[in-house]
């Protein structure tokens, strides 16, 4: 079976945002792809097919705690 690396690329940065479903634990976005393991240009590329393409609530906090998280609803 073929590997789709973009799909398991998703997944892996998809793993790390699940774990940050609050305001309160936005990751920085270097962490995020030090976890992830990808540089940071391959991580904003993933980050838009997941908001624009899937359809993923991901939000950016301009206010500390600074970072990424998933949206779940609260606002």
């Amino acid at each position: 079976m073929k590997r789709n690396l973009r799909q398991e690329a998703k997944d892996r940065v998809l793993s790390v945002l699940y774990q940050h479903r609050k305001l309160e634990n936005a990751i920085d976005e270097r962490e995020l792809s030090s976890q992830s393991f990808m540089g940071c240009s391959e991580l904003r590329k993933i980050i838009f097919e997941l908001v624009v393409k899937d359809k993923i609530s991901i939000a950016l906090n301009p206010n500390p705690p600074y970072g990424l998280y998933i949206k779940d609803g609260q606002g």
